[in-house]
């Protein structure tokens, strides 16, 4: 298994060093590489907040966002709430 620490580190490092339109395609390459040596997908959760990059590139590759681990209290927030549209149809 990796440490989330080292390979933000090693991106942090690598970033000056990369031109900014291809430093997305850099991390993803960079945590693909990684892959090979272990399990990256089960630390992306701790290496989220560090570098906006980094953070595009884990998206990209694990398909998460922020608002899916707050997707099941908007489902159940939407199913609890109210049609005002209802109420109209009796006044």
């Amino acid at each position: 298994m990796h440490d989330p620490e080292f390979l933000v580190n090693l991106w942090l490092t690598l970033k000056p060093y990369i031109q900014k339109k291809e430093a997305l395609e850099a991390a993803v390459s960079m945590l693909r590489t990684a892959e090979e040596f272990g399990d990256v997908e089960s630390i992306s959760a701790d290496m989220r907040g560090q570098d906006n990059t980094l953070d595009s590139a884990l998206n990209e590759l694990y398909e998460y966002s922020e608002s899916d681990s707050e997707s099941e209290d908007d489902e159940s927030f939407e199913s609890d709430a109210l049609d005002y549209d209802d109420y109209d149809d009796e006044e």
